[in-house]
């Protein structure tokens, strides 16, 4: 199944018999790679990715959590390594890139489990 979220659009895997319209899309933020969108976004990504931009940067110790926009807000987990990389800081221009296995549509509510 695909979902179209903000500028882009991700596979996910259906997590039981429900409503698609009354659902929610969910992930582990160490699940999300994020590559540093340089220049201006043309609207043309590969599936599986959403362009967004960094909204804040939170270290934790070993990782950092990045709080990303995307025309919905989540997070990425990053190893101190990839933070040190890019360099990313509130306002850089961001592509996160999801791997469809790891994805999931599920129901929004208890009522539709």
């Amino acid at each position: 199944m695909w979902a179209r979220i903000g500028e882009g659009q991700l596979e996910v895997v259906v997590n039981g018999q429900f409503n698609p319209k009354n659902a929610r899309l969910v992930f582990r933020p160490e699940d999300v790679r994020l590559e540093r969108l340089d220049g201006q976004f043309t609207g043309k990504t590969k599936t599986g990715m959403l362009p967004g931009i960094v909204e804040a940067v939170v270290p934790l110790g070993l990782h950092f959590r990045v709080e990303v926009n995307a025309g919905v807000r989540f997070s990425a987990l990053l190893s101190r390594q990839e933070y040190q990389r890019f360099g990313l800081k509130a306002g850089d221009r961001v592509l996160a890139c999801f791997d469809s296995n790891h994805v999931l549509l599920v129901p929004s509510t208890r009522e539709e489990l």
